[in-house]
């Protein structure tokens, strides 16, 4: 994360958080931060907007095992849909992703 990005995720994290929209999940292994997910709450459905993990621990999958806790936390909550947001990376497959058509819709005046 270099130039601008780390103060607009502070900005927009707070933005967010302060509209009740916010859940961020950390994993920690020996009471060490080994990974994080940030979503966006909105009632029936969890969207995963973005995640990190220590490139250290990578051979302990902590950035898939992240995720999946975040799923659990979302089918234990009543959430009836988690939305992994565009792209294709694998992980989303491995817990079980179907792709979605996106449609771009521009309005003009």
């Amino acid at each position: 994360m270099s130039g601008a990005m780390p103060d607009f995720f502070r900005r927009m994290a707070s933005s967010v958080a302060a509209a009740g929209l916010l859940r961020l999940f950390m994993l920690h292994i020996n009471n060490k931060p080994a990974a994080s997910v940030l979503c966006f709450d909105a009632g029936s459905c969890l969207y995963l907007y973005n995640s990190g993990y220590d490139p250290a621990l990578a051979d302990l999958s902590v950035g898939l095992v992240s995720k999946a806790l975040c799923l659990r936390w979302a089918i234990e909550n009543g959430k009836q849909a988690i939305d992994f947001l565009r792209g294709n990376e694998p992980y989303k497959y491995d817990l079980g992703a179907i792709d979605q058509e996106i449609q771009t819709l521009t309005v003009r005046r």
